[in-house]
């Protein structure tokens, strides 16, 4: 799934008179064009398996995909992303939350649970440079999108894992929301009325932080083969209350 810039800006800027609104486009367009000429985005060429959904892996690949990168997003057949019926401003398939997460990207309906979904996205790992996954605990392993099924298809993939308290210890198979990050971290027992009840931030800093986690992912030496990433989505939120940024 693709957006393109142009059109927004011809409404922005178009006026009552249709001459001076197609002229504006024109315009807008020839700029654009100019520029893709001459500015060559960081991570052009870079492909991109974005196995991930919500929000903290959607939006380290859209991130990824402004700096350039090719962005295929694999999503389940039927519903989608879920974040496509979210509100605010929810729309048949293309709700306001999962358009804010999901700009550069072109996207395919798979079943996972299939041999036949497997082999499809098997067939992606091969020439993708960077594999995103944020299931929980354990699934990505049953449906052989994990570092060790996609990496002896791809020696040279990166391929990066979230979860909201990581793969390993007590809490490993516990939901990775931001509500509920927000509340174990302590963050929110910072924000509210003096006086009133816990009151939930709301900017997830979490998903900033895996962003930034996976943002230098695409450095890698010469030839060689890559690596595994995980990031733990807790700990953005423990980073941020550690600095204190409310009284």
């Amino acid at each position: 799934m693709s957006f393109s810039a142009d059109v927004g800006l011809c409404l922005a800027v178009g006026s009552p008179t249709s001459t001076t609104r197609r002229l504006s486009c024109h315009l807008l367009r020839r700029a654009n064009r100019s520029k893709e000429t001459i500015v060559s985005k960081p991570l052009a060429g870079i492909r991109v398996l974005d196995l991930s959904k919500v929000l903290a892996g959607p939006l380290c690949a859209q991130y990824l995909g402004d700096l350039g990168a090719e962005i295929i997003k694999v999503e389940t057949i039927g519903q989608g992303d879920e974040t496509r019926g979210w509100p605010p401003f929810p729309a048949p398939g293309l709700g306001t939350v999962f358009l804010s997460a999901n700009r550069n990207k072109r996207s395919i309906a798979v079943d996972l649970k299939k041999a036949s979904g497997r082999e499809i996205v098997h067939a992606l790992a091969k020439s993708a440079d960077i594999a995103i996954e944020s299931f929980g605990t354990g699934v990505a392993e049953r449906l052989s999108i994990d570092a060790a099924s996609l990496r002896p298809l791809n020696e040279r993939l990166i391929h990066c894992s979230i979860s909201g308290f990581g793969r390993s210890g007590p809490l490993k198979n516990s939901p990775g929301y931001d509500v509920i990050l927000q509340a174990f971290s302590g963050i929110m027992s910072m924000t509210g009325d003096e006086n009133g009840g816990y009151v939930r931030s709301p900017i997830s800093a979490r998903e900033i932080g895996a962003w930034r986690h996976h943002s230098g992912l695409v450095v890698r030496d010469g030839d060689g083969p890559a690596w595994l990433q995980s990031a733990v989505l807790l700990g953005a939120w423990r980073a941020a209350a550690q600095m204190r940024l409310q009284p």
